[in-house]
């Protein structure tokens, strides 16, 4: 792989240099002025890989020394910034950060006659690495220390970054092994296939009134179809749904698998009076989400900034702004994540993309060649502090004209093709400037048959012979896996191209 690091002329860049002297031949050291400081671009190459892997960029480290635009970033993305004259600080940490991993943690305590500083573990201060993270993350940075006080209130500031610290021996061998893995990662990439499951959530109305329906009222905590862990305060009533597919390598298969729970679903609750509403809050207060989940995969900063550009960016110009302005308040920021317990993790920046089988399915094949691609997928519109604040107020108009290089991006490469029908669908919507409608029942758009009472009886039926003949499509043609791509596409698949009367414009 060709490595590039840019590191400030110091001792730890002559450190840096000096290891990947030993992991291969230095290509290129170039110098530039930032200020009076001298930063050092190192480019070396490293294995056979003809990967490139950047860490720190140059416009990265520019923003990381503008106190300014630290601020910016910062308050646009609901995270505090320094501390006001004279506010008491109860604590200060130092973290360490590289990618999405912590390196150490210094924690000064101020007590009322004496100050005291140890190096903690970070199971100790987790809610302060991830701010750490975050917040390196954000700057575009990979690599870097962050200062963080606890204020006296309780409150989580950042009090200053540095991309090119100078750190303890420990530190530097840790961050050496560091450096060592991701150049075993990028030598392994592709050796395994990018498996991918999701847990989008919807909620439930009812038809007449349009008031909130709980979904424990139909659907078990546990299992394909359950209920999120979000509870109504002080009452055992869960008013969310989950739906938890079997995971596969083809977002294709997903798909299938996902339209099979919506099946099982509707076995539960099978009523007429009852709508089903995905997106971004159906109700006020209630946020939901579009979670696709990925393994056999490494997480990183680089994989990260390439979903928010390459799948959260489209997905942004089709969504109901009002209400997704509203439920990133909390949820759905940029590079929002979770890691999981079987080695994984799951994006969460998307609304609940189930308010059509076509965004649907659309979503699980960016999802697809984006992390299976991400290292070809280098561009990061969001370094842009105005591109931030776009996303964040809904500004669809600012960022619309910036998809045309993304999207150029993705068709050059050889994966495109392979969902390239199933992609077309959301290029048109973001094209012809349509969003989702958040209030249409979403068993309507996936052609899923509701009932009322008297018609229940004869639901199971319907759903196993429905369930029964994509089986069949879905077994007959698998023999190119590693694409996703069947020769007989799954019926729940096939592309529906709905009018635009049922988008709100």
């Amino acid at each position: 792989m060709k490595l590039r690091i840019t590191h400030k002329a110091n001792h730890m860049a002559e450190v840096i240099i000096k290891y990947l002297q030993s992991k291969g031949s230095i290509i290129d050291i170039k110098d530039d002025l930032i200020g009076n400081t001298v930063y050092r671009t190192i480019s070396a190459q490293c294995g056979y890989s003809i990967q490139e892997y950047a860490i720190n960029s140059f416009e990265a480290i520019v923003n990381s020394l503008d106190n300014s635009i630290i601020q910016q970033v910062l308050l646009t993305n609901n995270l505090g910034y320094d501390s006001k004259s004279g506010e008491v600080l109860h604590r200060e940490y130092e973290v360490l950060v590289f990618e999405t991993t912590t390196i150490s943690v210094k924690q000064k305590i101020y007590g009322k006659s004496s100050t005291q500083t140890d190096y903690i573990d970070e199971a100790k201060c987790k809610k302060i690495t991830e701010f750490a993270k975050r917040v390196i993350y954000l700057l575009g940075l990979d690599y870097g220390m962050v200062k963080v006080a606890v204020t006296g209130n309780k409150k989580i500031k950042v009090l200053t970054v540095n991309a090119s610290p100078l750190i303890r021996e420990k530190d530097i061998q840790v961050l050496l092994r560091k450096l060592e893995r991701l150049i075993r990662m990028v030598e392994d990439i592709g050796s395994q296939e990018v498996k991918m499951g999701a847990d989008p959530e919807f909620m439930m109305a009812n038809a007449r009134n349009g008031k909130m329906v709980p979904a424990s009222q139909f659907f078990p905590r546990d299992g394909a179809v359950g209920c999120d862990n979000i509870r109504i305060p002080c009452r055992q009533i869960r008013p969310v749904a989950e739906l938890r597919p079997k995971p596969d390598f083809s977002p294709l298969q997903l798909m299938a698998n996902i339209k099979q729970t919506l099946y099982s679903a509707n076995t539960l609750s099978p009523y007429k009076n009852i709508k089903w509403l995905a997106g971004s809050q159906p109700f006020g207060g209630y946020s939901i989400g579009g979670h696709i989940h990925f393994s056999n995969v490494d997480l990183n900063n680089h994989i990260l900034r390439a979903l928010d550009n390459y799948v959260g960016l489209p997905l942004f110009l089709i969504e109901d702004q009002i209400t997704a302005v509203k439920r990133r308040k909390k949820y759905g920021f940029l590079a929002d994540y979770r890691t999981k317990d079987y080695g994984g993790f799951e994006y969460r920046t998307p609304g609940s993309w189930l308010v059509s089988p076509e965004i649907t399915c659309a979503a699980f094949c960016l999802g697809k060649i984006v992390t299976t691609n991400y290292l070809q997928l280098t561009r990061n519109i969001f370094i842009n502090i105005e591109a931030q604040n776009a996303f964040y107020e809904g500004n669809q108009e600012y960022l619309r004209p910036l998809f045309k290089d993304l999207w150029a991006d993705l068709q050059n490469l050889s994966m495109f093709n392979s969902f390239k029908e199933e992609l077309q669908f959301l290029a048109n919507m973001i094209e012809n400037k349509i969003n989702w409608d958040e209030r249409v029942d979403i068993r309507r758009t996936w052609n899923i048959t509701s009932f009322s009472n008297k018609e229940h009886k004869n639901v199971n039926t319907q759903i196993n012979s429905s369930v029964s003949a994509n089986n069949s499509l879905l077994s007959a043609g698998n023999q190119n896996r590693r694409s996703g791509r069947s020769r007989n596409r799954p019926a729940s698949s096939s592309p529906v191209y709905i009018s635009s009367q049922n988008f709100n414009r």
